[in-house]
């Protein structure tokens, strides 16, 4: 929170946008819920990936205009429910990095035509500003509920360690 309010304090033009990952999107969340609404209107957009805090908050940031958030969770990532359980889907939000920053630059594009920034203190010379392609849907509803994990089978566990050290080692269902 310090830190947007730092940012909004020191550059009373800038057009703030945030993001964060895993427990850092879940304080950017919390974050922006705790400020003014005069601050929250300089907040462009958020986008958040795999926050701990979507499940409870319904899929959105309370307070926080939702035609300027996005927040992506991978399918079956637990994390996104609450829990702290962290599988492999968690750590494979790489691929929705360019998502992100388009939606985030499309953000701030669509501000500025809007409101800009004042005496034309956002120049790009001799830039070409490329059409932003649309943004793909989000991975799922906010409202999704993971599908359950698949049914392991069961691990083998040594029926005689002794056997073990002959080479002799027979396997037993857990529960047997």
């Amino acid at each position: 929170m310090q830190l947007l309010l730092s940012a909004a304090a020191t550059c009373p033009d800038a057009k703030i946008v945030a993001a964060g990952y895993s427990q850092g999107a879940a304080l950017t969340h919390r974050a922006i819920e705790g400020l003014s609404d005069a601050i929250k209107k300089r907040i462009i957009a958020v986008v958040t990936f795999g926050d701990t805090q979507t499940f409870q908050d319904g899929g959105r940031i309370n307070g926080y205009d939702t035609n300027r958030t996005l927040i992506i969770c991978n399918q079956g990532d637990l994390v996104c429910t609450g829990t702290l359980y962290v599988f492999p889907v968690h750590f494979d939000y790489v691929k929705w990095v360019p998502t992100a920053t388009y939606y985030l630059a499309g953000k701030l594009l669509e501000d500025a035509a809007v409101s800009p920034w004042p005496n034309g203190s956002f120049v790009l010379p001799n830039v070409t500003v490329p059409t932003i392609p649309s943004i793909p849907p989000a991975p799922q509803p906010p409202d999704a509920v993971p599908p359950s994990l698949p049914t392991l089978p069961p691990v083998p566990v040594p029926r005689d360690l002794g056997a073990v050290e002959d080479g002799l080692m027979g396997v037993l269902p857990v529960g047997s």
